[in-house]
């Protein structure tokens, strides 16, 4: 805890009269994709936001009452100045703010994590979701990467001088996420209870499956053909989708909230310090085999508190199908 507010309060000294981030010193990665985060940073801000509210609930939870005020004044500063990154004519968060002025340039990296920081109104998700789900809006491209695939060092050293290489329609298009932070585009189709696009989005690491290879590659068109920063599916099928996650700390209790979308069935298990919880979703029907108690969420959000062992779930209601 200590360490993680020595990091958090770093970011402060670069906190704008807005409460927003802004001309962040050294090397600050949000992704690989080209996130513009010159000038004030929608994506380090909303970040930034993200992890002050999960310290303050932990420390809310272990009693630290004086750092869980702490890090409250700084997430209310930060949501009163995001709304300026909000670009109501195209219904999305442009990636960053210079000299006042808007920037052109949106991702779903920001948008993403505008909506799985809770800085998005609820009642933008769905509109956001939609346009960074678009597959004709989404353009691939990589402060590292040349379009069509491969290296630019070229292009790299013109950045890492200050010079953001702008070589798509900034206007029209939204630069995609790299595998790595697809994780927060994921979170927030999850939050926004889409799971049609989380699946599709899923899909889309079936490119991998190439010359031999049955790894996460680093990146959509370069990198290295195995990289566990780029392990979102393995994560998000098991939490979102057959949806397995803890209900109490150290997994004394499971949530499992199976969402399978348009998937016929969906079955495996996940890991806790009691052993696996195995689950398994077809023709609507839920089974469960757990070694700890479980709280079962339907898809009509009806919750229902089970003891370890195995049970049946209707998926849709919670209730315990007929013969």
């Amino acid at each position: 805890m200590a360490a993680a507010r020595g990091i958090l309060q770093w970011f402060t000294d670069h906190v704008d009269d807005r409460g927003t981030l802004c001309d962040i010193p050294e090397w600050n990665l949000v992704d690989w994709s080209s996130v513009v985060t010159s000038g004030r940073s929608a994506a380090l801000t909303a970040l930034w936001f993200r992890g002050l509210r999960e310290y303050g609930e932990i420390c809310e939870f272990v009693g630290d009452r004086a750092s869980g005020r702490w890090a409250r004044v700084h997430h209310a500063a930060a949501a009163a100045g995001f709304e300026d990154f909000w670009d109501a004519g195209r219904n999305l968060y442009v990636d960053s703010i210079v000299d006042g002025a808007q920037l052109a340039p949106c991702s779903q990296a920001t948008n993403a994590i505008a909506i799985a920081s809770h800085l998005a109104p609820t009642s933008r998700w769905q509109t956001i979701v939609d346009r960074i789900s678009d597959e004709t809006r989404l353009v691939v491209r990589s402060w590292l990467g040349a379009p069509g695939g491969g290296l630019d060092l070229d292009k790299w050293a013109r950045v890492s001088a200050g010079e953001w290489v702008l070589d798509w329609d900034t206007a029209r298009q939204i630069v995609r996420a790299q595998p790595f932070f697809s994780y927060v585009v994921h979170d927030a189709y999850a939050l926004a209870g889409r799971v049609d696009a989380l699946l599709g989005s899923g899909r889309r690491w079936m490119v991998f499956l190439s010359d031999g290879f049955d790894t996460f590659g680093e990146a959509w068109e370069w990198g290295s053909p195995c990289h566990g920063w780029s392990a979102a599916p393995a994560k998000d099928l098991t939490r979102y989708v057959l949806g397995v996650t803890p209900a109490e700390p150290g997994f004394g209790a499971a949530r499992v909230a199976p969402r399978p979308g348009a998937l016929e069935s969906v079955h495996g298990a996940a890991p806790t310090p009691h052993g696996l919880v195995h689950v398994q979703a077809s023709g609507g029907v839920v089974e469960i085999r757990s070694p700890v108690p479980v709280v079962f969420v339907a898809v009509d959000g009806s919750t229902t508190r089970l003891p370890a062992g195995v049970h049946l779930r209707d998926l849709v209601t919670g209730e315990h199908p007929r013969e």
